[in-house]
């Protein structure tokens, strides 16, 4: 079992790891997650309390849930993703926000980001494969989730992490 404290991309980098490390990810790997990132989307998904001390009694009550973990992949590369995977304006958002390394990450930072990322934001053409179909779209964000909430909105009223299932959104 790992404990975690940071937030959702601390969380997607630890996994990844696993991954590349040619560690198993399977239902016995047990992560315990304390919720001390910017939005908190895996934790709000689950349900795990946002403060440490309620996180860390629910780590040691031995609460688990066992999830999806779905992956894309593109060329050699395959990574997985625990709450969702963006394209275009929303990869080009979260990208800003990183770079803007000493500020206080959270969900008001990311509005902003993604509202000034929007003016002067080309959209990218975009081949999509979907069952015998192709189709060419040009794309201002794609966005696959496999929880409920997104940059800490509930979007996705309907959707669990635990169904095999996954929302797309483009746009």
């Amino acid at each position: 079992a790992f404990v975690i404290l940071g937030g959702d991309g601390t969380l997607s980098e630890v996994v990844n790891g696993f991954h590349e490390q040619g560690e198993i990810l399977s239902p016995d790997l047990t992560i315990g997650v304390i919720p001390t990132g910017g939005a908190n989307d895996f934790a709000r998904n689950l349900n795990i309390p946002l403060d440490a001390a309620a996180g860390c009694q629910k780590i040691l009550a031995g609460q688990t849930t066992v999830i999806d973990l779905p992956f894309v992949s593109y060329g050699q590369v395959t990574k997985y993703y625990i709450c969702d995977a963006g394209f275009g304006l929303i990869s080009e958002a979260i990208s800003k926000m990183n770079e803007a390394s000493g500020q206080k990450h959270g969900i008001l930072t990311y509005m902003i980001l993604v509202l000034k990322t929007l003016f002067g934001y080309q959209n990218k053409p975009v081949r999509y494969f979907i069952d015998d179909q192709v189709i060419d779209l040009n794309t201002k964000l794609l966005e696959c989730t496999a929880g409920v909430n997104f940059v800490g909105f509930n979007i996705y009223p309907e959707a669990k992490m635990d169904d095999n299932r996954f929302e797309l959104t483009i746009f």
